[in-house]
């Protein structure tokens, strides 16, 4: 079993084609080992991308050809880049795709670690001793999602 996630304070906006919140998000695995990803501190250009939510409906942003192809990630992520956030649930709910590092927040290892790791969630120990990002797809068994705050927050 594998549990991983996400947590922000950042209210969750509808189907941006950016990305959008604060860096007081972090990314966590509970299981089989723990282990937390802090946000990384944004400079120039590099990260920032702390969260993304795009439910695949037009909303007339960057309005361009409506016949190009649209290779924005459709679903809700952390991280990454908008066509392929670090940890990302797509749109159905089924699939998740994780990578170990991006620039905006740690690296570490999201789902099972490589095996060169002994499960022990350190991404510096491959055995050429640099970090090397990996990237996993994994089907959703169970999602959970926690909100709390009064009920103008959970509006």
């Amino acid at each position: 079993v594998v549990t991983f996630g996400a947590y922000t304070a950042s209210k969750w906006e509808k189907n941006k084609r950016d990305f959008f919140g604060t860096s007081d998000c972090f990314l966590f695995q509970l299981a089989p080992t723990l282990c937390v990803m802090k946000s990384l501190p944004k400079m120039g250009t590099r990260g920032g991308h702390y969260m993304y939510f795009n439910n695949g409906m037009s909303t007339n942003i960057h309005s361009g050809n409506p016949s190009k192809k649209d290779d924005l990630a459709k679903g809700l992520g952390f991280g990454g880049t908008v066509s392929h956030p670090r940890l990302f649930v797509d749109i159905h709910l089924e699939e998740c795709r994780v990578s170990s590092q991006d620039t905006s927040f740690e690296e570490g290892h999201l789902g099972l670690p490589p095996s060169t790791n002994n499960g022990d969630c350190d991404p510096f120990s491959s055995s050429s001793g640099v970090a090397s990002s990996t990237t996993s797809t994994l089907h959703i068994d169970s999602l959970e999602v926690y909100a709390v705050g009064d009920e103008d927050t959970l509006r």
